[in-house]
This record gives C-alpha cells, structure tokens and sequence, in this order.
C-alpha cells in the first residue's frame, strides 16, 4: 500500500495497493480516504501488520483547527479493504501456524 497528498488549495490524501512488482492489478483501486473534503487533508502514513492489516492516519484542518484521524479497517488488506472477522481470524492463524 502506497498513499500521497494531492497538493493545491484543498489538499487531499489518497491510498493504493500495490503487488511486490509494483503493479496494481488486483489490489486496492486508487481512492481518497478523508471523509471531509473542504480545508487541508495532509500528513498521510501507513503502516502494516504481519497479519496483513493496514491502518493509515492523517491531519485533517477542515475547519481551521488542526484534527488527526487515525483510520483502521478491520481486517484491511492490500487487496481488500474491509475483511470478515472470521477471514482474519483466519489470517492470522495462518501467520502463526507458519512460524
């Protein structure tokens, strides 16, 4: 998963799976991710579980005061952006069993 910032008067912040060869195909389809599209979105990070979870975060100043959100989708997947509780009970028992 790769996110950026889309510059101009009303930054924005957007998110994309990505394949280990860089392609896309079959992974998250480009989309902005705040839910608030006046004042400035900014500030994006993201960060991976080994489980395969991902949670992003970034500052949100809509109305002038600084606000960050921190987003994090049950089960979320480079692939897939929101997953069963039992998909990633799944997961993870896969994850453990292989160590």
């Amino acid at each position: 998963m790769v996110g950026w910032t889309v510059s101009g008067a009303n930054p924005d912040v957007w998110a994309r799976g990505l394949n280990p060869d860089g392609t896309s195909t079959g992974r998250l389809a480009a989309q902005a991710l705040s839910q608030t599209t006046t004042g400035r979105q900014e500030h994006f990070a993201v960060a991976a579980s080994p489980w395969g979870e991902v949670s992003v975060c970034y500052t949100d100043d809509n109305d002038g005061n600084s606000f960050d959100q921190v987003l994090l989708g049950l089960g979320t997947t480079n692939s897939t952006w929101l997953m069963s509780a039992d998909e990633l009970r799944r997961l993870k028992a896969r994850a453990t069993t292989a160590r």
